[in-house]
């Protein structure tokens, strides 16, 4: 059984308070904004590699197995050579220190699904479905709740974890109609072998439905899916309710609801929870899983009437900006590097034939030293930086002898010395990952306390004779090396 940790957030050491905690990540960020801001693209055409402190690049660059030395850096508990400068030493150290703690808890104990419920899942999905849906159970049976909405339901895996093996109602809402189909072929799956082990199997209500859910109209459609009553008319073309035995172990206060998301992308996280803020009615607890900061809007309007980023007022008043370059940062996991070795390598020579690339484009008057062409999508390099570079001018439109094979082997004899540099440079930017992650979170967190905090909540939901834990609670629900974005918000009213 997955339950809520002793502390509501779990500063790193040395703060006590959220909020001093959050000004401390935005001075770091602020600082070191010139270096998170880069784009490896422009590394020989800006001279990036002269914008670090010599007295760090010297050092890094004579290390004998430099490769690994410099990408464990970014692991958990890096390894510092005491004879680096002091100034290196304590921008990888304070990095480090200050961003959240990210393992997960050694005494979590979860249940396991049967083999029928994995159908279409990888390993990580299973992983992550299998302590989300149990979690939610826990924080619904405590606050007395038997319906979940799933908000960007996606395939539907944790909807199903939650009706099939969890027996709850499910009200699973994703905005594209292929998801929601693919979703009921696999719930049509499930459900046969469902029936095979038992005729007096419990299980709960699942609705899938194709709709875009607003603060202004979440009260509606709760209400329209919310009844119980199997002679609900269910034959609207964009919805389907999978024909499941309503659960025996139902409560008594259907009107009552938990939303949810598992890595639901951007402005979709931030919707759930101003849904869960701005509802008082119905909508009771949250338990969401974000990713994909970089789809996060930080002007009005974007996708949703408010922003994604910041949320929490503390934040808007330090007039902390992010921007895209930061937000696509805040999603990478450099802690994984010193596991998958081969596949850095390959990573970081992209790079170097990227801005080998526009060194060769600037030079030959083929693009703009301001702004980079961007490719869509990653090169095959399986035919070197020559092939990488033809394929390149393939996708930018340009004649195949804009750069011809032997200028390329030219500008990679010439520069070849320049990829441990770009390992070196992308390494130390990549330390900044878990700070700005930190950043969004914590807003995140502050702005629910404000919402679980505030009179109208309380108005609302206050009950002498309920004893069911209220507050907001984040922590690490996966294993980060399985599941990077793997913080978890739990808020109740």
């Amino acid at each position: 059984m997955i339950s809520l940790p002793e502390k509501e957030i779990d500063l790193p050491f040395g703060f006590n308070d959220p909020l001093n905690y959050l000004e401390t990540l935005v001075s770091w960020a602020n600082k070191y904004k010139w270096l998170y801001d880069l784009h490896i693209v422009d590394f020989f055409t800006h001279d990036q590699w002269n914008k670090l402190d010599q007295e760090w690049t010297h050092v890094l660059e004579q290390e004998e197995n430099w490769f690994d030395t410099v990408i464990q850096l970014t692991s958990f508990e890096p390894i510092i050579n005491p004879s680096w400068p002091e100034t290196l030493k304590k921008y990888i150290q304070e990095s480090n220190r200050i961003a959240l703690l990210r393992k997960q808890s050694n005494n979590e104990r979860h249940t396991e699904f049967k083999k029928h419920m994995l159908f279409g899942m990888t390993g990580k999905k299973i992983h992550e479905v299998e302590r989300m849906s149990d979690l939610i159970h826990q924080v619904a049976k405590q606050h007395g709740i038997s319906s979940a909405l799933d908000l960007g339901s996606g395939q539907g895996y944790l909807s199903r974890a939650l009706a099939f093996h969890h027996d709850m109602n499910v009200l699973a809402v994703d905005m594209s109609e292929i998801q929601t189909k693919g979703a009921e072929r696999f719930d049509r799956r499930v459900i046969r072998h469902e029936e095979k082990y038992t005729e007096e199997s419990h299980r709960g209500r699942l609705t899938h439905i194709t709709e875009l859910i607003t603060p202004q109209n979440i009260s509606s459609v709760l209400t329209r899916w919310g009844s119980n009553d199997d002679d609900k008319d269910i034959s609207t073309s964009d919805t389907n309710t999978t024909p499941t035995t309503p659960s025996s172990t139902t409560t008594t206060n259907n009107d009552r609801w938990l939303i949810c998301g598992l890595h639901a992308c951007g402005d979709l996280s931030t919707l759930i929870m101003r849904l869960f803020a701005e509802d008082n009615d119905k909508v009771s607890c949250l338990v969401n899983v974000g990713c994909c900061y970089h789809y996060l809007s930080e002007q009005p309007g974007c996708m949703f009437p408010e922003t994604g980023f910041p949320m929490s007022d503390s934040l808007a008043k330090m007039n902390f900006t992010m921007g895209t370059t930061a937000r696509v940062l805040a999603c990478h996991s450099p802690w994984q590097w010193k596991h998958q070795k081969q596949a850095s390598k390959k990573s970081f020579q992209q790079h170097f034939f990227r801005a080998l690339l526009q060194k060769i484009m600037v030079d030959k008057g083929l693009a703009s030293a301001s702004q980079a062409p961007a490719l869509a999508h990653r090169i095959n390099k399986k035919n070197g930086f020559v092939g990488y570079v033809q394929a390149a001018l393939k996708k930018f439109g340009l004649s195949s002898d804009s750069i011809t094979a032997e200028e390329a082997e030219q500008y990679l004899e010439e520069y070849k010395y320049a990829e441990k540099q770009i390992t070196i440079l992308w390494t130390l930017r990549s330390l900044m990952a878990r700070v700005l992650e930190s950043i969004v979170l914590v807003d995140r967190w502050l702005y629910l306390k404000q919402s679980v905090s505030s009179p109208q909540s309380q108005q609302k939901n206050g009950n002498d004779n309920d004893i069911s834990p209220r507050g907001v609670w984040m922590w690490p629900l996966f294993d980060p090396m399985e599941s990077p974005r793997n913080m978890v918000f739990v808020a109740s009213k």
